[in-house]
């Protein structure tokens, strides 16, 4: 069984998430008896989800602040140390979750391929288990995220990855990992759906000043540099 060593220090922390929802409330548009009930958008403002692991913590706050400032209504809602094959993702339910919640108009997606991190906090990964980095791994991480993305967009939301920036070369096998899973992001993204924070952050050359001294999380130019492609890409 193997885990992200690069996140230890999210597993203590134990699925910290950081959501900041406003109400939300499903309505029904007038039927006559028998027929079907119609769920219509709730009023307000465009809504914007944000959603992912601790880097979405670490940008997500700064991005939310500039597209309030921007006229839309913002969750953040993430995850440290969470991955698109914890049990409670590889079967919708977390996105079904969001669905229901936040009804999202636009959803922007970052995950940097965390894996069976968050079993001491109850969250095991989906079974059966599968070799870290392995193309298994990557084909079942792939319908994953594919299913998030159906799902999200079941009532016609905009959907934004997020191309994750490299990571230390010291963080192995993740250094190794991330690139794979930009491709299959790419792969996924609807037309110039994606943010391409590999190129932004320098691609294959490691920027250690955009990163915290663990080689993984986003210093405090790095959230911003991050903040700033999203708020552009959600436009």
């Amino acid at each position: 069984m193997q885990k992200m060593r690069f996140e230890k220090r999210e597993v203590k922390r134990l699925m910290v998430v950081a959501l900041t929802l406003l109400v939300s409330v499903t309505l029904a548009a007038p039927t006559v008896a028998g027929a079907v009930k119609q769920k219509v958008r709730a009023p307000g403002p465009p809504r914007v989800l944000l959603v992912g692991d601790s880097l979405t913590g670490n940008y997500g706050p700064g991005a939310a602040t500039q597209l309030r400032l921007r006229g839309y209504q913002v969750t953040v809602a993430y995850i440290g140390g969470s991955g698109l094959l914890d049990s409670d993702k590889c079967h919708g339910r977390y996105a079904r979750r969001l669905l229901r919640t936040v009804q999202p108009d636009v959803v922007v997606y970052q995950n940097k391929g965390n894996y069976n991190l968050l079993t001491q906090a109850g969250v095991p990964p989906c079974r059966p288990q599968l070799g870290y980095g392995t193309e298994a791994f990557y084909s079942r991480w792939e319908r994953a995220a594919k299913q998030a993305q159906k799902i999200l967009t079941k009532n016609g939301a905009r959907f934004i990855w997020v191309l994750n920036p490299s990571v230390s070369l010291r963080i192995d096998p993740g250094a190794r990992i991330v690139p794979r899973l930009n491709a299959i992001y790419s792969k996924l993204a609807p037309s110039g759906g994606f943010v391409d924070a590999w190129t932004a952050f320098g691609g294959t050359t490691y920027d250690p000043s955009l990163h915290q001294a663990d080689g993984l999380h986003l210093s405090a130019a790095g959230s911003e540099l991050m903040a700033n492609l999203v708020v552009a890409a959600v436009g």
